[in-house]
């Protein structure tokens, strides 16, 4: 029965499903650059020094999310799942950070899990940074998890017999709450205390809602998506510097 119920839950990024999304997403990505693209795979023998990514997925079979400019991987989402949930690992070439390309990686997560399996009905992550917080919360409704007693944090409860103790539940809901980076990283620090040393998650629905959010954010990002180089040369930032030399001692002259 073991055997049976893993299989239910295996991805697999090769469906016919996944394949033709990518294709069609690709086409949008190109209108707007033509030296990027998305890719997904579960081929262990890429290159992979080409690929932007945290820890060894070689001796896994996760699928590995790309997105390439100049035939390189700039930021990588490696995927996992457990049971009907999945997770991933994010990482982002620091030449190209700040530019929502792990946001555009995340939103394409979406479009294609439970096409990878139709069993899986949830994103988790636990929380590392701040910012995976935030990038769920504020575009797919995420909220925060963790092992806590409720009467820790609402005052309706804190004069009543504690029964259940510490289980694993949502925190309060940010649906009423500002969504700024600023507050959730206040909320997640908050919780991270509540919890006391247990782990906290966010966890997303996947599901016709998120997955018509995570499109509409997909065409967002890449309307206004600016992809250059990377970072500046030292040349550059030389030539920027003598031309500010010369035109100060311009003025001294004056």
């Amino acid at each position: 029965m073991e055997n049976e119920n893993e299989e239910n839950y295996l991805i697999d990024a090769n469906t016919t499903d996944v394949v033709e999304i990518i294709n069609t997403l690709n086409e949008k990505l190109h209108k707007k650059c033509d030296k990027c693209r998305l890719s997904i795979t579960q081929e262990k023998d890429q290159d992979i020094q080409n690929i932007a990514h945290y820890g060894d997925f070689t001796k896994t079979d996760d699928p590995v999310l790309c997105f390439y400019y100049e035939n390189k991987c700039i930021s990588s989402l490696i995927i996992s799942r457990d049971d009907d949930k999945i997770q991933y690992i994010a990482k982002t070439n620091t030449d190209f950070e700040n530019k929502k390309i792990n946001t555009l990686l995340i939103a394409v997560l979406f479009i294609i899990a439970n096409k990878m399996n139709k069993n899986i009905k949830e994103l988790v992550v636990e929380i590392a940074k701040d910012v995976s917080a935030y990038i769920l919360i504020k575009n797919f409704d995420a909220n925060l998890w963790g092992f806590y007693d409720k009467m820790d944090i609402n005052t309706e409860f804190e004069n009543q017999e504690d029964e259940e103790g510490a289980v694993f539940q949502p925190f309060p809901s940010f649906k009423n709450e500002d969504k700024t980076f600023s507050n959730i990283e206040k909320k997640v620090k908050e919780y991270e205390e509540i919890a006391e040393g247990n782990k906290v998650y966010c966890i997303a629905d996947i599901d016709s809602n998120t997955q018509k959010k995570a499109n509409e954010l997909f065409d967002e990002i890449i309307e206004k998506l600016k992809i250059t180089g990377g970072k500046r040369t030292r040349k550059n930032r030389k030539r920027k510097s003598n031309k500010s030399k010369r035109k100060y001692k311009k003025k001294q002259s004056i």
